[in-house]
């Protein structure tokens, strides 16, 4: 039998949540908008047009379809190993700020400080791009931006997903299907896909990072400041540092160490927390 592996990839204001009980890993995007405070995030899923005929080739950059997936749950359920271990980049907000991700929040339809949820039962995470340094109530953080979620060997070559009663159906394309959920601000929505690496542009110093607040929003932590910017990982990752800019000089490429996919690691970052009670 045929089988084919499903790699998702998230980036943006996603909170990797893994279920009490240790079966499920559920990913969180939580509501913005004027009524929260936080600018407005789109919560969608992108994915290369070949992927939804089963011709083409999705190695050939095009513009994304997109699937409106706010107010939906969208459950990826197959057989296989489940890894729940979250990497260091991926923080830990309920280790932050003490508490946990109420269970009603992890079932039923997306509610209160969730706008989307989309939950898998086998699969694990890749290694996350590299992320920023952060200064989280005196303690400094890596945060990472994007990474992507595989679940191998799944029977078959097609692949069907509802999103709020809606059938889409995808086609594997040599053993594989890409498919891209994010939860971002307009300006930042992938403009084709393969998803393409952009500049990392840093901020100065001390810029906060105000859109990561929306996880504690989901958790009901008050009392926390956002995240402020100190550096970047290593040295080189940020495009407009000083020597970035001599390297280039005369160059037509910005060296690949500062460039990154998906949504700019200085915007929007991904999170994590522990489901309750």
């Amino acid at each position: 039998m045929d089988t084919f592996d499903l790699r998702l990839t998230f980036s943006g204001l996603c909170m990797f949540v893994p279920a009490k009980d240790g079966k499920t890993m559920h990913v969180l995007m939580p509501v913005t908008g004027s009524s929260t405070g936080h600018p407005q995030h789109l919560s969608r899923l992108y994915h290369h047009p070949a992927f939804a005929t089963g011709t083409g080739n999705p190695s050939t950059p095009k513009k994304p379809a997109a699937i409106d997936i706010e107010g939906r749950a969208i459950q990826f359920k197959h057989q296989g190993t489940l890894t729940t271990a979250l990497p260091d980049s991926i923080v830990k907000i309920s280790d932050i700020c003490g508490k946990k991700v109420d269970p009603e929040l992890l079932e039923g339809a997306p509610h209160g400080p969730v706008a989307a949820r989309i939950s898998m039962t086998s699969g694990q995470l890749g290694k996350p791009n590299d992320g920023l340094i952060w200064d989280i109530d005196g303690t400094q953080h890596e945060l990472a931006s994007l990474v992507t979620w595989t679940i191998r060997g799944i029977p078959g070559n097609t692949l069907t997903v509802s999103v709020g009663g809606v059938d889409h159906t995808f086609h594997a394309i040599s053993n594989a299907i890409d498919l891209n959920l994010f939860n971002v601000p307009s300006h930042e929505v992938p403009d084709e896909v393969p998803l393409k690496a952009k500049p990392i542009i840093c901020p100065p110093k001390g810029h906060m990072a105000h859109h990561f607040m929306a996880f504690y929003d989901i958790l009901g932590c008050t009392g926390h400041k956002a995240p402020k910017f100190l550096k970047g990982k290593f040295d080189g990752q940020c495009s407009n540092q000083a020597n970035v800019a001599a390297a280039g000089a005369g160059a037509t490429t910005i060296p690949a160490t500062a460039m990154a996919a998906g949504v700019s690691p200085v915007t929007c970052m991904l999170g994590g927390g522990d489901g309750g009670p």
